[in-house]
């Protein structure tokens, strides 16, 4: 199962990805496929507009430190919009944790 927490701190949102959807073999797995390519593409775009403060990329794992700004929250939310409607579509396969707001 992918696990995709949001963490709202002081001045930042911490986003937490990991885990594997275990939807099909990895490599042919749609579902990581779908959560991986929306949070990568949402990953780099923020850092070309300089809102990333820090980040981990590895396999089965991605993890982003973001400043708090509009911009960041309206992505994020939207990443997790996204992330829910793929749990919806895959149940058993993704879970979306919004932490302390």
């Amino acid at each position: 199962m992918i696990h995709v927490k949001k963490i709202y701190k002081p001045y930042i949102i911490e986003i937490d990805i990991k885990g594997h959807a275990g939807y099909e073999e990895q490599g042919k797995d749609i579902v990581c496929a779908a959560v991986s390519a929306l949070a990568q593409g949402i990953l780099g775009y923020l850092e070309k507009m300089g809102m990333v403060e820090g980040k981990k990329v590895e396999s089965g794992h991605l993890h982003m430190t973001l400043k708090m700004r509009e911009m960041t929250i309206q992505m994020t939310d939207m990443l997790f919009m996204a992330c829910d409607e793929i749990e919806q579509s895959y149940p058993g396969s993704v879970e979306v944790d919004i932490g302390n707001h």
